[in-house]
């Protein structure tokens, strides 16, 4: 029985193993191209499982399956396919390239062009990118994402925006920003009414064939914006999130009790009393800059809808965005609706609209950092009686009580806008459609801020309230008219067409209250009619500017291997004068498919192989209208008593001021490897502008100061190089990476007849001019001063200097060192040369990002290598100058027991130069974003994903240890290419951290 029991036992076994090895099967098979190649790498998985495997190099896999499963064959390039088994075992699959990816369709000027086909120089930047890092605008979210477009950021302060140069700067004063054309309207106004979540797609244009369709305004480059359109399979979505900021660190200056040691040793020197009796009882002081920075907060909340039927399509969103400063009373709320509609009336008749309207308003800084970092720290912020203490204790002079200005000063600026277009779309044959388009941007925008008579200063000098409004009316229209005719003619022939005319009028009004002497300050700037008539001013102001333009392009396609585009377009502005009106510009480019040629083919290595290459000539019409004309100037003289008011020529006519003209070699090489997984792009570019715009000084003869002319010839050179790579693409795990570098050198050609040289001298202090130059051979805006050597360390290094003895006589032990350039045994202005370049060796960022299951991470990295920085703050906190406080590093500075230091000696007065001592490397590295999420898995009917993430944003920096300020990418010391590189203590850039959450229906 024991027998029996034990045999119906392995026979149960038996069956029970036969049956498990009946639900496996082993398979095994090839996957190829279209053509038969094999692919390596293919992801081959039993669909709703996690059972799979990768081809190997001859795209051969084994697999052990059920005997039903299906297989599912995907790979980055081609569509993927489903394969039942159906008992097969043995496979050969071909997958079919994804046209989608092949054709990719890149927005260009007026109009799109498969990727393929374009010849121009033009980056794409992903929506998700941009959406990636919590960034206000356009500008800053933009900032190393592409080759070529050199991004710095104005200041850190709520709303503010950016800087942005492609390819190096063409222009002095005729402005280097690039245009920006949203939804087709050319200069969409302010970028902070726009929401980043509704951007589709990003385009940079860059050189001659891209930008020349833009003519008199695409010199500087061209950035197409192209936001969401509604589509029948969308839904819902909201996007939230909330956090925190705070300044990344502080600048080291010193405290209470060694500013108090530094003074009286000032006075020892100078033979005076000490002003402070015990600095040690002083401790720490006033620690200025944490006095007015805060921890800020930010919040904003998107709200979008995409969907609609197959005639009816619409995209509609709203946004609320609220930011507080890290600097005290500063901070950022926008409102801001969008709608967009598609209707497709007739089989061959659509109509649109474009809607974006929006509120924002900024608090104004009240005070800086600026300010904050040179106050005495010895004062207190009260005196004994409890009031604003508003004189230095050292120097007896009345200084602004940052406190007072953030408890009593009101400041902030309001925006409404509208931006709005309809266009109709007619098929009017095979090819061939007609698209007439009428925009407009209108916004009201106002400023207002008032100093009340209760602020310290004002009590003391016995002054009332005063008050600003400023307003301003702005409205702008637009009527284009376009034909577009794409075909392919025959399997070998494809041309794409556009041609067509615009007109553009932009009408500027504004008006600007001032009234002193307010007696009181419950009405603020709201009843200014209070103040006495005489202290009440009122100016206003009207400007008005139109352009005419017809343009045209075409783009052939020979065999898909050799193209051609043709642009052109002639511009008529009415800023220039009556000589030069009108202007013509264009552009021819030239492209060659080597991936498509027999010999290319064969060798089974390149994905794409393109070579193209482009000349052509854009403009530049940055100036304000009526420059070309004499202009009137009010004047007042008193005749017998009385006062008259009339007008006088402040401004001689040029009519023949002409347009800047910028001409633009660019050679580009595009590859792509394994199946497009590894893709690399290069350019080499060489722009010159000519006819360059400047306000030029006029002799005193003349009767006037100056006037505005064409006056010289700049040139920028460069290369472009972007990588990027899919490295891993499985079912649970994908891993991608991107790397953009750029160089960009600048020069002047050349200047003018008899102008040499154009310096422009910056004075923070009386005595000092930080310098920077347009010098023919030289970088553009380039600094100048003396080489700075040290501090003189004895009386006997100072005698033993070989110069001039009436120069001996001026220097003291402790002194700083100049070099002698010009070795006449002086050492002045005249020793002044180049010593620094604002413009960097290299610039780029990186993106890398994995998506593992439901978990996905994201970071970016920014920075720039080899320009150099001005500090403005160095030159008064540097050098031993009481009449501000000083660096932390002048405890260090030269004594008579110290006289190895290179830190000049603490005195009141110096004869003090601009020096390389002020100018310091201004090379960064900063992780600019990091991103993680979680896709929180389920199943239901209503919820299509929802995601929780954590953003951080500027988490590292590396910099220079001889960088002393906030942040070496921020300059708000202007846009002109002449005061590039100034650094002055600007709002820094904050570090925050912010939690959010994003549910699709």
């Amino acid at each position: 029985m024991r027998k029996i029991k034990s045999n119906v036992f392995l026979y149960f076994l038996l069956l029970f193993s036969l049956s498990l090895s009946a639900q496996k099967i082993a398979i095994s098979g090839t996957v190829t191209d279209p053509k038969g190649v094999p692919l390596p790498g293919v992801n081959v998985i039993e669909k709703g499982t996690s059972n799979g495997v990768t081809t190997d190099f001859d795209g051969n896999f084994n697999l052990q399956v059920a005997e039903d499963a299906v297989l599912r064959v995907s790979y980055l390039g081609f569509k993927p396919q489903e394969v039942p088994v159906t008992s097969q075992t043995s496979f050969s699959i071909s997958l079919e390239e994804d046209s989608a990816q092949l054709d990719e369709v890149v927005v260009v000027g007026y109009g799109t062009l498969r990727k393929s086909d374009l010849t121009g120089s033009v980056s794409t930047i992903d929506a998700k990118d941009v959406q990636a890092a919590p960034a206000l605008n356009i500008e800053n979210a933009i900032q190393g994402q592409s080759p070529g477009v050199f991004v710095t950021a104005t200041n850190g302060a709520p709303g503010s925006g950016a800087t942005i140069r492609i390819r190096g700067g063409n222009s002095i004063t005729a402005g280097n920003e690039p245009l920006y054309v949203i939804d087709g309207f050319i200069g969409g106004g302010n970028l902070n009414t726009i929401n980043t979540q509704d951007i589709k797609s990003i385009e940079i244009l860059k050189d001659a064939s891209a930008t020349a369709i833009y003519g008199a305004r695409g010199a500087n480059g061209v950035i197409l914006i192209t936001t969401k359109r509604g589509n029948a399979g969308g839904g819902f979505s909201l996007d939230a999130f909330t956090g925190i900021q705070e300044i990344p660190e502080f600048i080291d200056v010193l405290n209470g009790q060694q500013y108090a040691e530094m003074v009286n040793e000032a006075q020892a020197i100078n033979g005076e009393a000490p002003i402070y009796e015990n600095p040690a009882a002083i401790g720490e002081g006033t620690d200025w800059q944490r006095l007015i920075a805060q921890t800020g907060y930010v919040q904003n909340v998107t709200a979008s809808f995409n969907g609609g039927s197959e005639k009816t399509k619409a995209y509609v969103s709203a946004n609320y965005y609220n930011q507080t400063g890290v600097i005290r009373e500063t901070g950022f709320n926008r409102y801001q609706l969008r709608t967009n509609i598609d209707q497709q009336v007739t089989e061959g008749f659509k109509l649109g609209t474009t809607t974006n309207l929006s509120y924002i308003k900024r608090e104004q800084e009240k005070t800086g950092l600026g300010q904050a970092i040179r106050l005495n720290p010895a004062d207190p912020i009260y005196d004994e009686n409890g009031n604003y203490n508003i004189e230095d204790t050292f120097s007896g002079v009345f200084y602004s009580n940052p406190e007072a200005n953030l408890d009593l000063i009101t400041a902030y600026n309001t925006e409404a806008r509208i931006l709005a277009s309809l266009f109709a779309e007619w098929k009017i044959t095979d090819g061939l459609t007609f698209r007439p388009t009428f925009s407009t941007d209108v916004s009201n925008a106002r400023n207002y801020s008032y100093t009340p008579a209760a602020l310290p200063l004002n009590i003391r000098n016995n002054n009332g309230g005063s008050a600003y409004i400023f307003q301003s009316e702005n409205i702008s229209l637009v009527t284009e008219a376009l034909f577009n005719y794409s075909k392919d003619i025959n399997e070998n022939n494809r041309i794409d067409v556009v041609a067509g005319a615009t007109v553009q009028n932009d009408n500027d009004k504004s008006v600007s209250t001032t009234a002193n002497d307010l007696f009181t300050d419950v009405t603020l700037f709201d009843a200014i009619q209070l103040a006495s008539p005489d202290m009440v001013s009122v100016n206003s102001g009207s400007t008005e500017r139109d352009i005419v333009s017809y343009l045209g392009r075409i783009n052939y396609s020979l065999l898909d291997k050799y193209l051609f585009t043709v642009t052109g377009r002639r511009d008529g502005s009415s800023v220039f004068g009556e000589n030069n009106k009108w202007a013509n510009f264009g552009a021819v480019a030239l492209g060659w498919n080597l991936a498509k040629e027999k010999f290319i083919d064969e060798l089974n290595i390149f994905d794409t192989f393109k070579l193209r290459a482009s000349l052509g000539e854009s403009g530049n019409q940055g100036i304000s209208p009526y420059q070309t004309l004499g202009a009137l100037n009010r004047n007042t003289a008193v005749f017998n008593g009385t006062e008259y008011v009339g007008v006088s020529q402040n401004r001689l006519p040029n009519p023949d001021l002409k347009w800047e003209r910028t001409s633009q070699l660019d050679i580009g090489l595009e590859m792509a490897f394994l199946n497009r997984s590894l893709r690399f792009e290069v350019d080499y570019y060489k722009k010159t502008t000519d006819d360059l715009l400047y306000d030029v000084q006029l002799p005193y003869q003349v009767g006037f100061d100056s006037q505005l002319q064409n006056v010289g010839k700049v040139e920028n050179q460069g290369l472009e190089f972007a990588l990027s790579s899919t490295i891993v693409n499985k079912e649970d795990l994908t891993v991608n990476f991107s790397i953009n570098m750029s160089t960009n050198k600048n020069r002047v050609v050349e200047l003018a007849q008899g102008l040499d040289e154009v310096i422009i001298r910056r004075s923070p202090l009386p005595e000092l001019n930080p310098l920077s130059g347009l010098i023919p051979g030289e970088t553009i805006g380039a600094f100048l001063g003396l080489d700075y050597l040290g501090t003189w360390s004895t009386q006997e290094e100072i005698d033993n200097s070989g110069l001039d003895p009436a120069q001996i006589a001026i220097l003291e032990p402790g002194d700083q060192k100049y070099g002698d350039f010009n070795e006449d045994g002086f050492i002045n202005n005249d020793d002044s040369h180049v010593i620094g370049d604002p413009t960097p060796d290299i610039f780029g960022g990186f993106n890398a990002d994995v998506q593992y299951k439901n978990f996905s991470l994201a970071v970016y990295f920014q920075g720039s290598y080899g320009n150099d920085l001005y500090s403005i703050d160095y030159v008064a906190l540097g050098n031993g100058d009481l009449r501000s406080n000083n660096y932390g590093f002048l405890v260090n500075r030269w004594t008579p027991e110290n006289t190895d230091s290179d830190i000049p000696r603490v005195q009141a007065t110096r004869q003090k130069f601009s020096s390389t001592a002020d100018v310091h490397d201004g090379s960064f590295l900063r992780l600019k974003t990091l991103r993680l999420g979680y896709d929180i898995p389920m199943e239901s009917k209503t919820f299509k994903n929802i995601n929780i993430y954590f953003t951080g944003t500027n988490l590292l920096l590396w910099k220079s240890d001889e960088f002393l300020g906030y942040d070496p990418e921020v300059s708000n010391q202007g846009t002109s290419t002449l005061q590039r590189g100034f650094y002055a203590a600007d709002y820094p850039q904050n570090r925050s951290y912010n939690l959010g959450l994003r549910i699709e229906l």
